[in-house]
């Protein structure tokens, strides 16, 4: 369901029911994806806004959500749809979907662009939220929790308490942030929630974060092993045993990736898929464009670019896993990867890791 207009709440007497989402992890989970033409580069290929008008996506072959995929270039993300963003010019604003971002940015409100690092970005969430939408009864709501910033790392900033050391701060401040929403908050986040009437829970948990750690050789090395730890500890936090859990590869680079330490990361994250009940990795390679191909949106690698079309692919890839999970019928396709022959590729000559003409140090985010 989705409106331009005022926002539709639950017919009168009946009881609302939230489904809680929390979206996590550093400047990729923020949003870095252009959304208005006006903030693209030249004509504005690579933004939400251009894909609506012009319908390049259709051309393109489709990479399955639930099929292994291999050096598929160009592809776009089964279920990606972009007709129905735009009425009239204006950003379509979905009424039984809603967003709380918190982290780098404060803002609250239904789903539409502009939740990213500023109201004319996007991140994973855009296409994650327009998959669940209407995926439920009408009765039921969305809420997206989203809790992220910028330069951080699973190793440090994001660690989890089963990893042992320093709690990470962001992994404190996330979870601070969903049980105070969720405890006192929903009123002010869900037009029209009672506490005393509706109910809420938390449905699944997605995760996109992996640049900052594959910048280091502990970090990478380390990857695997903090991943499973904070799946655990983030469904025992919740109280969820089995909470479903979607991740979206830290593909960065495409089948042209040839980084040894980009490459481990990815396989750590394919490979708790393989061993961690209800957890499904989804591969974003092949949604990768390369700054020359659009023209560019923002000369940044290990921000896709700052191509929105991207970013919505790898969102919906993340909502349609999601909805496999709800329903039981995931089934993790293999992630195949290939190390690079030889030993280590320093960060500062890596590919896609700087330095870019933004002047952003090298492997910041």
């Amino acid at each position: 369901m989705k409106t331009t207009a005022l926002l539709l709440l639950a017919p009168l007497g009946a009881a609302m029911k939230v489904k809680v989402f929390i979206l996590a992890g550093q400047s990729n989970m923020e949003g870095h994806g252009v959304a208005t033409k006006s903030r693209g580069a030249n004509d504005g290929n690579g933004t939400v806004q251009w894909e609506v008008e012009h319908g390049d996506w259709k051309k393109l072959p489709v990479c399955p959500t639930m099929a292994e995929q291999t050096d598929e270039v160009g592809c776009r993300a089964e279920h990606a749809d972009f007709d129905g963003l735009m009425t009239d010019g204006n950003w379509t604003v979905f009424d039984d979907a809603f967003v709380h971002f918190e982290g780098s940015r404060n803002k609250t409100g239904p789903l539409s662009v502009g939740f990213g690092i500023s109201d004319d970005f996007v991140g994973p969430e855009y296409g994650f939220g327009v998959s669940l939408q209407g995926a439920f009864d009408d009765q039921t709501k969305v809420l997206l929790l989203k809790w992220a910033w910028g330069g951080t790392a699973l190793q440090t900033d994001w660690r989890p308490p089963s990893s042992g050391g320093v709690l990470g701060w962001c992994y404190g401040n996330m979870t601070e942030v969903v049980h105070r929403v969720l405890d006192t908050g929903l009123s002010s986040v869900v037009p029209g929630y009672d506490y005393g009437a509706d109910s809420y829970d938390i449905a699944g948990f997605a995760w996109h974060q992996g640049w900052n750690d594959g910048c280091g050789d502990e970090g990478t090395k380390e990857y695997e092993a903090n991943l499973f730890n904070l799946i655990h500890d983030v469904r025992a936090e919740f109280g969820v045993a089995n909470l479903p859990v979607s991740i979206g590869l830290s593909g960065f680079g495409g089948w042209g990736q040839g980084v040894d330490r980009r490459l481990e990361i990815m396989s750590a994250q394919y490979n708790v898929s393989t061993y961690v009940a209800n957890v499904a990795t989804v591969e974003t390679r092949g949604f990768f464009r390369d700054f020359t191909e659009t023209g560019g949106c923002i000369n940044q690698g290990y921000h896709w670019f700052g191509n929105g079309e991207t970013y919505v692919y790898v969102g919906t890839a993340m909502g349609a896993a999601m909805k496999a999970l709800l329903a039981g019928t995931w089934v993790q396709p293999k992630i195949d990867y290939l190390p690079p022959a030889g030993g280590a590729v320093s960060c500062a000559s890596a590919f896609a890791c700087g330095p870019y003409a933004d002047g952003e140090p090298l492997c910041y985010w």
